[in-house]
């Protein structure tokens, strides 16, 4: 009786160790934001911000969301793109009530909900841009329609 109990505690605790390695070695896998990052973002962001790595973990998208005004329907989110090889930041905005994504691996899609009418044009459709992080520029929507 005592040896069966002792073969099953034996056998729960073999099943735990290997079930802790397993996650430790899948926690290692994402890079760690470092402590350099996470100080640089707090210095021009301020704090709550969020962290988003592209899929192969080579950017990450550093931003905050925030309301200029207490009665401000739509936040303004500021953020930067950050380079984790070269550790540089490589593009920057603030964007009133608006988002940053990744839209591909490479491609971060910009987007304001609000209408900022340009008098040089007739457009009052919603502003958004794409940023290549590998070319580091700036697209229209056309570009990435066109990649695909």
């Amino acid at each position: 009786m005592y040896r069966i109990l002792f073969l099953l505690l034996l056998l729960c605790c073999a099943t735990a160790l290997v079930l802790s390695c397993n996650a430790s070695k899948e926690a290692n896998e994402k890079p760690v934001i470092n402590l350099e990052l996470e100080e640089l973002a707090t210095a021009k962001l301020g704090n709550p911000h969020t962290f988003d790595n592209n899929a192969s973990d080579e950017f990450t998208i550093v931003s905050r969301s925030l309301k200029t005004r207490p009665n401000d329907a739509y936040p303004t989110i500021r953020f930067f793109i950050y380079d984790l090889k070269n550790e540089e930041i490589i593009h920057e905005n603030t964007i009133p009530g608006g988002d940053v994504s990744w839209e591909t691996d490479i491609d971060v899609k910009v987007f304001s909900s609000i209408i900022i009418p340009d008098p040089s044009e007739n457009d009052t459709r919603p502003k958004e841009y794409f940023f290549n992080v590998k070319t580091r520029k700036k697209y229209s929507g056309k570009y990435l329609k066109n990649k695909n």
